[in-house]
């Protein structure tokens, strides 16, 4: 049966992509085969054809189901009968048994982001739609978050260094359904959309039975013209008081921070702690609250939040880096790359010939070689074997340790290990005299955060930053609740 809604339109979707500048180079489209990402797939593949625009499509395995590897198999059936390149990228590894769809999602952005990186690829883009977004308003209103989760999902955020686009966030999931249809398109149905164990099955549920999607996503328009004003604010806060290093920390001027409202302060200490900590959301208000009022006043000894230690300096500075503590040990071989610890991207060269290592940190934090090499922290141990022949620092800001950086610091960096030898610690100017180790501080997050970006016609869905004194205020005067985290990322 053909659906009552209309399909979307190619001149439609030109304007959606062209209200995004999502036309920059080549693109990526994830596509899981359901209706959503199948329509988005036949769309921006019609879009790249017409502009001359490289697309490459692909699919995340995430082995949670018998059927995933052969649906994947399909999607590739699909595009390659379209002509289009396609890659399916497998989630390996102990899955956890619970917060399952938070670590799917998480895993599938990582995969996704790390091809596009190595593929030279710079912008996502994702079937997210606008029964997503009212999803997404009940279930964050279900948990009690504030004006910043209710504003949904951005219609464009950065991630493991790649744009990530949702042109599609304007439009009902009715109208991609029939955008399959007047296109003739199969498309594949997950199981688990049905399963009401999940929070979103359920909040799917009540707008199903009350049809009021359209309603509920613009509600979130409000609050997320006051989350843009809030997180440009935020940015020029950061732009003006932090700087970062290539070691992973940042150096945060701690009166200019203390000059910002609360809200804005404590904004900015989370995305500082999300970047140094590789984390994807912040802490909870009431602890980002917290230590804003302790910085503010002019921290006088180290403390430590969301796996990241705040240190005070004596120039009136706080440094901001990953707490050494609880960092894995990694076995690594020629030609392999990966993200250690959520925060380095690290590499040994094809042909190295210190093949069969391991990645880990400089010291006793260790658990012991895995295997003739490993990737793991520098920590105490490693530190003094390589103190005295570490000239200098590769630094944008500091001096050489131990006097301008915290010991600390130096522990959470990633080394290469011979068994219980350091081989190599590029970020300290230590190359390995054998093979080319690298190592660069890569967290998922961006310091500075793209202002939320909001659909502002449920007609024609424009995408744009809004600037509303009045409304900020008013938003911002929403009392969160004390179980609400601070929301890093749309």
């Amino acid at each position: 049966m053909i659906h009552p809604d209309p399909a979307v339109t190619s001149g439609e979707f030109d304007r959606l992509i062209d209200g995004l500048g999502a036309a920059d180079g080549p693109i990526a489209v994830a596509v899981s085969g359901g209706a959503d990402s199948m329509a988005l797939a036949r769309l921006a593949i019609d879009w790249a054809k017409r502009h001359h625009v490289q697309v490459t499509t692909l699919t995340v395995d995430h082995g949670l189901r018998p059927k995933s590897a052969a649906e994947a198999s399909q999607v590739a059936v699909w595009m390659a009968d379209l002509g289009i390149a396609h890659t399916v990228l497998t989630w390996t590894g102990a899955k956890p048994h619970t917060g399952i769809q938070a670590a799917a999602r998480d895993a599938r952005y990582a995969l996704m982001g790390g091809w596009c990186r190595d593929n030279g690829v710079g912008t996502l883009l994702v079937g997210h739609h606008q029964d997503d977004q009212a999803e997404t308003y009940l279930m964050r209103l279900d948990r009690g978050s504030g004006a910043n989760g209710l504003a949904g999902m951005s219609a464009t955020t950065d991630r493991h260094g790649v744009r990530i686009t949702r042109p599609l966030l304007g439009v009902p999931k009715s109208r991609l359904v029939a955008t399959c249809q007047a296109l003739d398109q199969a498309w594949i149905e997950d199981p688990s959309n049905r399963d009401p164990r999940y929070a979103r099955t359920r909040a799917r549920a009540t707008l199903a039975a009350d049809n009021d999607g359209a309603a509920i996503a613009n509600l979130t328009q409000s609050y997320g013209r006051a989350r843009a004003n809030r997180e440009r604010e935020i940015g020029d806060l950061l732009t003006a008081t932090a700087k970062e290093s290539p070691l992973g920390f940042v150096r945060l001027d701690w009166r200019g921070l203390g000059a910002a409202s609360q809200d804005v302060g404590a904004g900015a200490l989370s995305r500082v702690l999300c970047r140094v900590s590789g984390a994807i959301h912040g802490p909870r208000t009431a602890s980002l609250q917290a230590l804003h009022r302790a910085v503010a006043r002019g921290l006088t000894a180290t403390r430590s939040l969301h796996r990241c230690l705040v240190i005070p300096q004596a120039d009136g500075h706080v440094l901001m880096c990953r707490e050494p503590r609880n960092l894995p040990t990694v076995p690594i071989t020629a030609g392999d790359k990966f993200v250690w610890d959520r925060r380095f991207a690290v590499a040994l060269e094809p042909g190295s010939k210190v093949d069969g290592m391991t990645v880990g940190p400089l010291g006793p934090y260790r658990v012991g070689p895995l295997g003739p090499y490993t990737v793991g922290p520098l920590g105490p141990v490693g530190w003094s074997q390589i103190r005295d022949r570490v000239t200098a620092l590769p630094l944008t800001v500091g001096t050489r340790p131990p006097t301008g950086v915290p010991t600390q610091i130096c522990y959470g960096i990633p080394a290469l290990f011979h068994q219980d030898r350091v081989v190599s610690a590029p970020n300290l100017g230590l190359p390995a005299e054998q093979g080319g180790f690298t190592a660069q501080f890569s967290p998922p997050l961006p310091l500075v955060p793209r202002p939320f970006a909001v659909v502002s016609s449920k007609e024609t869905p424009i995408f744009r930053e809004t600037k509303s004194a009045t409304e900020l205020e008013t938003l911002r005067n929403a009392e969160p609740s004390a179980q609400s985290g601070s929301f890093a990322n749309g």
